[in-house]
């Protein structure tokens, strides 16, 4: 185990001690900065320690004594290892708030109030390791983080960086990985659980803001140490120079460390406000998904400054393209219109957009060219590709104007196939108006009944059940529910402009 970490535990430790009766001195006899593993690494292990104890535990204890026996049960299974091939869900048990759902060798508890999502592999990974991507998931749900969550997401504002100081915790050997096994997963080593409960103290003296300058500084983590002492002008004085002094240290390890790839350079330097240089590079080499890691940064700068480089790079696009080339196309033409960089140009480029972007697209056009909604509308609903007739049949039932009602039913009078006009009944289905209803009625009575002619329709003759065909009736409600997760990924946006 390294010094750094030895001195990181002991830490913890002292913190049980209480808070120092002399700020000042307490911080000036603190060990520099380096010293103890980087407050990026620090909070990571915090972060992983408190998943295990608070969620990771109760999910596999619960899976292991109530869930799998039920599952077992209630598909008339005579072992619990049998049921890998169904897919159950419900209610925990005295726990209304978490929904499970079990699939494959996976269960999934989601908190519907907090967002939260925890997955275990329970039949072929040791219940105590933890799967990294189903923790930045976690990480990423939260509707209501506690502070320590906070504060981690303050270090990675990306936080896919994570996964760099799992390769420093695990050369500290503070983490363990589980050997030749892909995705990665990671548990944590006896002698830091040897002190979970002094990490647990420190969790709950961190909740109070008028503690977190000397408890931040005690762990190394002089950032926050700074940033809460912002009304202590003395006490700033000495936290100031060593935060100067950390953020050395990590764009040292970021620019020439071990294990460093470009994504990791890219956002860690972002963080510091040091990524000038990654994203020109990103910007001028070969068009890649590290080109949309740059936009993602320059969008978060919130300043157009970098509108030239991506001008650029939008002209070796193809908007219609190979992967990832119609996603870095689209990602351009947002941030471009953003700033209103060559606006002209740009809205004779979106009548372009490939067929899997068109959803964006439109809703581009909404926001900056109205005009162009009917166009790209009708490319939309008579696209080839299932995804794209939804993205924008939900669009224009959400819009829900004379013009976005008129594009939809335009597309029944022209097609009388029930594949291609799915999308558009779907949408037509969520509306109030009663003309949209009737002319869909309209079209299944003629284009779906003769399928069935001896089934019956609904109670009122024509009835809102239409179609009769089950498959069709299953696959038009499939259709409706992707359409509803659409929207609720994009409400925000569509009701501005639907407010417009």
């Amino acid at each position: 185990m390294s010094h750094q970490l030895n001195r990181l535990l002991k830490a913890f430790r002292q913190a049980e001690q209480g808070p120092p009766a002399d700020l000042q001195k307490f911080l000036a006899n603190l060990p520099e900065p380096g010293a103890l593993t980087s407050p990026w690494d620090t909070w990571a292990l915090i972060g992983l320690v408190r998943y295990r104890r608070i969620r990771q535990q109760w999910a596999s204890q619960f899976v292991r004594t109530v869930l799998r026996r039920e599952i077992a049960k209630s598909v008339g299974m005579k072992s619990a290892h049998d049921v890998e091939e169904q897919q159950v869900w419900g209610t925990v048990p005295d726990r209304p708030d978490w929904n499970y759902i079990f699939y494959g060798d996976i269960y999934a508890f989601k908190n519907q109030e907090t967002k939260e999502v925890v997955e275990i592999s329970y039949f072929n990974y040791p219940p105590e390791y933890t799967y990294l991507n189903d923790y930045l998931k976690n990480l990423e749900n939260l509707c209501h983080p506690e502070p320590e969550e906070i504060r981690l997401k303050e270090l990675y504002p990306e936080l896919s960086v994570l996964d760099l100081a799992c390769d420093d915790l695990i050369a500290a050997k503070a983490l363990k990985r589980l050997p030749r096994k892909w995705p990665p997963r990671v548990r944590v080593c006896e002698k830091v659980l040897a002190i979970e409960s002094a990490i647990e103290s420190f969790l709950r003296v961190w909740r109070e803001p008028n503690q977190r300058v000397w408890l931040s500084a005690l762990i190394g983590d002089w950032l926050a140490a700074d940033a809460f002492a912002v009304n202590l002008p003395e006490i700033q004085r000495m936290t100031g120079k060593r935060k100067e002094q950390t953020e050395r240290l990590r764009r040292v390890r970021l620019e020439t460390g071990k294990g460093i790839d470009e994504f990791h350079e890219l956002f860690g330097l972002a963080q510091l406000g040091a990524a000038d240089g990654p994203l020109v590079r990103a910007f001028q080499d070969r068009p890649s998904e590290l080109s949309l890691a740059a936009l993602k940064v320059v969008e978060e700068q919130k300043d157009g400054r970098w509108c030239f480089s991506v001008h650029d790079l939008v002209l070796r696009l193809h908007p219609d393209g190979r992967f990832p080339e119609p996603e870095i196309w689209i990602e351009c033409v947002k941030y471009l219109l953003k700033y209103g960089f060559e606006r002209k140009v740009v809205l004779e480029a979106l009548l372009k957009t490939g067929h899997e972007l068109i959803g964006d697209a439109l809703l581009l056009a909404l926001e900056h060219a109205p005009e162009l909604a009917i166009p790209l509308s009708r490319k939309g609903l008579r696209s080839e590709t299932p995804y794209c007739r939804e993205q924008t049949a939900m669009i224009l039932a959400f819009v829900d104007r004379d013009w976005s009602r008129r594009e939809l039913l335009q597309l029944l009078m022209e097609s009388k196939d029930r594949i291609k006009t799915r999308q558009a009944r779907a949408a037509l289905s969520e509306l109030e108006d009663l003309a949209c209803k009737a002319a869909l009625r309209a079209w299944e009575k003629r284009n779906l009944l003769e399928e069935e002619p001896g089934s019956m329709a609904g109670e009122d003759g024509t009835g809102s059940d239409l179609p009769q065909n089950r498959t069709e009736r299953a696959e038009l409600e499939s259709c409706r529910v992707r359409m509803r997760e659409l929207r609720e990924m994009s409400r925000v946006r569509l009701t501005k402009i639907r407010d417009q």
